[in-house]
């Protein structure tokens, strides 16, 4: 039973461990995840997209490119086929050969006269498969998104409809999120990076952040950072094209904290300590 007991342990970290090496095998690392670019009028422009096999086994990589765009407030990406999309963005490969441990560089040409003008978003998308005839396995599909400004931007209008942080905050730093929506008209305008600006009260810290893409008629949360942050309340107030929204925080680092939990704790007790002495000084009135 022992020896059987072994024997059954011993074939499952096997497979367990073929599985993860078949995993990490069919698995493609691409740099950079998002580009960002503006064309002027009927211009090309060339960039890059860096690919790597991390897995123990040569890959045949498939190269294709489709546009896409969020379809909900949760940011789930939807890619689908578009002529223009296909003929203005173009790479220098359809596919490629990567052995193991092995990268490539590969260049692609975006071009603004095929394009349609406004803000486009295509992604370049790679798939790839084992080189061994009797492997079945196949990577997700893995690809940098890119967000192309041609020519005149489309109809850019936005709201901060919400800012969100913990009232208290331990430590020396205030986490925060913004949601921002897209009030354009999805008939007349796609998506846009909406650029807001962030100011601090009462240190009087202020900068201006680009929330995450939004599509027109959906809403995107960002996050929000400010580190070095004294002791006391402070009220973060989120601006956009006049829309202002604000929230308050109360920072202090763990020492204050402890500070303070045992001041309101000494406090409730000698409150209650003189709550009984007061009913006691009152019974003694009420026996005489």
């Amino acid at each position: 039973m022992k020896l059987l007991f072994a024997l059954c342990l011993m074939l499952t970290i096997a497979l367990g461990i073929n599985i993860s090496d078949a995993h990490a095998m069919s698995s493609l690392s691409v740099s950079p995840l998002t580009y960002r670019t503006t064309l002027k009028k009927n211009t090309t422009q060339k960039g890059f997209i860096d690919v790597s096999n991390p897995g123990y086994e040569s890959r045949i990589v498939n190269v294709s490119v489709q546009a896409f765009r969020y379809i909900d407030n949760d940011g789930t990406i939807q890619f689908y086929t578009d002529n223009q999309i296909s003929e203005g963005v173009v790479p220098d490969l359809d596919s490629f050969k990567l052995g193991p441990r092995d990268a490539i560089r590969m260049y692609f040409v975006v071009n603004g006269k095929k394009l349609p003008s406004g803000d486009v978003y295509a992604a370049i998308l790679f798939q790839s498969t084992s080189t061994k005839t009797s492997a079945v396995t196949q990577s997700l599909r893995v690809g940098t998104l890119l967000s192309i400004v041609n020519g005149t931007p489309s109809e850019r209008k936005a709201e901060i409809t919400s800012v969100n942080a913990p009232f208290i905050q331990v430590g020396t730093q205030i986490r925060a999120t913004f949601t921002v929506k897209n009030t354009g008209n999805p008939k007349k305008s796609t998506g846009f990076y909406p650029e807001v600006t962030l100011r601090l009260w009462p240190d009087g810290r202020e900068k201006t952040q680009s929330s995450r893409l939004v599509f027109a008629g959906l809403s995107r949360t960002t996050d929000v950072a400010y580190t070095n942050v004294g002791f006391g309340f402070h009220k973060l107030s989120v601006t956009h094209e006049g829309n202002t929204k604000s929230t308050w925080v109360f920072t202090a680092e763990p020492v204050w904290f402890a500070i303070g939990i045992i001041l309101i704790a000494v406090s409730v007790l000698e409150y209650l300590l003189w709550l009984r002495r007061k009913g006691r000084n009152t019974k003694k009135k009420a026996k005489k």
